[in-house]
């Protein structure tokens, strides 16, 4: 199915596009960065032409909005590297449209930095994970579980020495949570990975991003391969390398019988998986530019029935923003 440009955002670049795990909120959100600017958060209302884009007016000081996630009608997302006394996750009610964004009582340290480690937890509590007072250069990574909006609730379930950061946390359908530690350049630091709460083997390379499908956990790794491991056991196998510098996501799409996507950056690439070892490239109209930076420079989520992909294009300076299924098209910059 052939993909149509139907906005632009005047913003660096995307970070996460969020409908529900199964597209079903009343908005699709687009988290971004800044690159020292202000990063914001975008919304797309259900039922709205797919030009429509509203500043949803998240709080300032953040280098980039990240991993987004959804728990009893609320939605959240990853708050980082916030100024004094913030926390690193914000959150808003998906249903009423003039919600305000507020932060959550999670208690981290300051100069929080991470994006990924976000999962609702099968506790029905919230997991958030990163690594503190980072540019001082201490790096403390930990993990937290609390309650919503319930202060003093959030505990730290797991910190590795530092130098070390918690970058991405997955909840699979069997209720087994994985954590993803990855190691920092320029140190002695190596990836852990924990299955359950109990160290276990890592996949080969550090993890950028990870979701499930038909079974199996994949992992998108910074060196470009997609990895995966059944989710019963964990024997990590190779199934595709991405034509790229890095991979922004991977993710599972519930349409037909199900579908994985991933996207990566540098140059841009998008692909499609029905079984989960094909991958067919898809084109993107434009082939913008997406490089230039070390942060992710696209994002891919389902939404109203169609797979909505969001990439940045270096030569213009902004975001743009596809959809895969005709629609009536009239771009709009926002």
């Amino acid at each position: 199915m052939a993909f149509f440009e139907v906005a632009r955002v005047e913003e660096f670049g995307p970070m996460q596009l969020w409908g529900g795990r199964e597209g079903l909120l009343t908005a699709l959100y687009l988290a971004t960065t800044g690159r020292g600017g202000v990063a914001r958060m975008f919304r797309h209302p259900l039922g709205a032409s797919p030009q429509v884009w509203l500043d949803d007016a998240a709080p300032e000081g953040a280098e980039t909005l990240h991993k987004m996630r959804d728990l009893d009608g609320r939605v959240f997302c990853f708050f980082e590297t916030g100024p004094e006394g913030s926390s690193c996750v914000i959150s808003r009610d998906d249903a009423d449209p003039t919600a305000a964004w507020g932060f959550e009582p999670i208690g981290n340290e300051p100069d929080f930095v991470g994006g990924r480690a976000l999962e609702v937890h099968p506790s029905g509590q919230l997991a958030a994970g990163g690594s503190g007072l980072w540019n001082e250069g201490t790096r403390n990574g930990k993990l937290f579980v609390g309650t919503p909006g319930v202060a003093g609730s959030f505990s730290e379930v797991r910190a590795l020495d530092p130098p070390s950061i918690a970058w991405e946390v997955v909840r699979l359908s069997n209720g087994v949570v994985w954590e993803f530690w990855n190691g920092i350049e320029g140190t002695t630091t190596s990836p852990h990975a924990f299955r359950d709460g109990l160290d276990t083997i890592a996949p080969p390379g550090d993890c950028a991003v990870a979701d499930e499908f038909q079974d199996y956990l994949y992992v998108g790794t910074l060196d470009a391969n997609v990895v995966r491991t059944p989710i019963s056991s964990v024997e990590w196998g190779t199934v595709f390398t991405v034509d790229a510098e890095g991979i922004d996501h991977v993710v599972w799409v519930p349409r037909g019988d199900g579908e994985l996507w991933v996207t990566g950056h540098a140059p841009l690439k998008v692909y499609k998986s029905l079984d989960g070892t094909t991958f067919e490239e898809q084109l993107i109209p434009g082939n913008p530019d997406c490089s230039g930076d070390d942060n992710n420079l696209t994002a891919v989520a389902y939404f109203q029935h169609a797979v909505w992909v969001a990439t940045r294009d270096a030569n213009l300076g902004l975001i743009r923003i596809y959809v895969d299924r005709p629609q009536d098209i009239i771009l709009q910059v926002i």
